[in-house]
């Protein structure tokens, strides 16, 4: 499993008062937040691409990957995540950054936007809306794959949470209230789940998303489940590259 989840050697490495983080690159910078169960590797295919460009900060969340064994609180309070990830930028001096997570790495992200307002430029949600009440049935699969998934991409996204605990607050997170509260840019991929849906995926968008803050954007990856980056990693690179320039034109 580690064949398809090696990430690169990073640029440094910051693994000091209780927190762990990989650092890739440089430019401005992005701090990528993992999902559930996983590790900084779930973005081991958009490092390359991106790190040309862009300075990637990967922090590996408590109890997960090389972050701390142990950390109170953090399996039931989301605050306790965002104060992690609030003391890596502190103690890198980085005042404003653009934040991009996957799943609960976007959830984290919400609340990270909310604590730290005046330094989002911007944020992107990888397939953070996945198989809650938010979202309808028909869009769900209740698998993390997109079907017919091959072997290899089947075994490369189960290596992908083999790498921690996990937590237990995500599913009470409320996330169409948090993202009310969001002003900076975002950009939202969600995985197709399943093919022939589009009109159902139309319609949601118009009825759930009419109110949310300008500048809000949603963009379907074609032929992916849930890890969108692994799965689609070439269009996910492109929009992600394309979302983060437009901010500085």
């Amino acid at each position: 499993m580690e064949k398809w989840l090696r990430l690169p050697v990073p640029d440094k490495v910051l693994n000091d008062h209780g927190v762990y983080a990989r650092i890739y690159g440089k430019g401005a910078p992005i701090f990528l937040i993992h999902g559930n169960y996983g590790s900084g590797h779930v973005f081991s295919k958009l490092i390359p691409g991106l790190s040309r460009q862009f300075q990637l900060i990967l922090p590996d969340l408590p109890m997960h990957g090389s972050g701390p064994a142990e950390c109170e609180g953090f399996e039931d309070n989301p605050l306790v995540a965002v104060d992690y990830c609030m003391a890596i930028l502190r103690y890198l001096d980085i005042k404003a950054c653009h934040i991009c997570g996957h799943s609960l790495g976007g959830m984290i992200g919400l609340l990270l936007c909310d604590s730290y307002p005046l330094g989002a430029h911007s944020l992107a949600l990888l397939d953070s809306f996945v198989n809650i009440a938010e979202r309808p049935a028909e869009l769900n699969t209740g698998s993390y794959y997109f079907e017919p998934c091959d072997a290899e991409t089947r075994a490369e996204i189960d290596a992908a949470m083999s790498y921690g605990a996990g937590v237990r607050w995500h599913k009470s997170f409320q996330m169409e209230t948090q993202a009310r509260k969001i002003r900076c840019p975002v950009l939202e991929l969600q995985g197709e789940t399943k093919s022939g849906t589009e009109a159902v995926f139309s319609a949601w968008l118009k009825e759930k998303r009419a109110d949310y803050p300008p500048g809000w954007k949603v963009v379907r990856v074609p032929g992916s489940g849930h890890f969108i980056q692994i799965e689609q990693p070439g269009f996910v690179l492109q929009e992600l590259t394309r979302f983060w320039n437009s901010i500085f034109r």
